[in-house]
């Protein structure tokens, strides 16, 4: 259904994606059935979502029965934290992501952290965005021709 209704990934890309959510605690066989480990009942999913294939492929544990902190008590987040998590979510992206990231950077005379941190802010504006459309509208934002950059994998 992934690959072939949805078409948001290669069919072996979905193998891989259900195999990992499994394995992960995400997904649990039942019979004959994949049923999410939760109940998804209350989940307000944005028109327009389309997952990431990588982040399917490689989830974090599911972690269902950890407690989950309280967010008021969450302090603000200090730079050199944001630029830590920067740093790791840069080796999360795909080989094009960081391409297209060195590219931009490159381009744009903006440092890479600089250019991830700006797709960060959009991608958290927008909502249902990938980091890859995010990074070319920062290029677009500092002037540079994005015609002829495909997003194809």
């Amino acid at each position: 259904m992934w690959s072939l209704d949805h078409q948001w990934m290669t069919p072996n890309e979905a193998e891989a994606a259900i195999t990992s959510l499994a394995d992960s605690g995400w997904l649990h066989e039942n019979g004959d059935l994949i049923e999410p480990a939760f109940p998804l009942d209350d989940s307000d999913i944005p028109l327009g979502w389309w997952p990431d294939p990588a982040n399917l492929i490689s989830p974090p544990p599911c972690g269902i029965g950890e407690e989950v902190p309280n967010i008021t008590t969450v302090e603000s987040e200090s730079p050199q934290k944001t630029l830590r998590e920067a740093e790791e979510h840069e080796e999360e992206l795909s080989r094009q992501e960081r391409r297209l990231l060195r590219f931009v950077a490159h381009r744009s005379g903006l440092s890479g952290e600089e250019v991830l941190r700006r797709s960060e802010r959009k991608r958290r504006a927008l909502g249902p965005a990938t980091i890859w459309i995010c990074i070319l509208l920062v290029a677009k934002e500092q002037g540079l021709e994005i015609e002829g950059v495909s997003p194809t994998r």
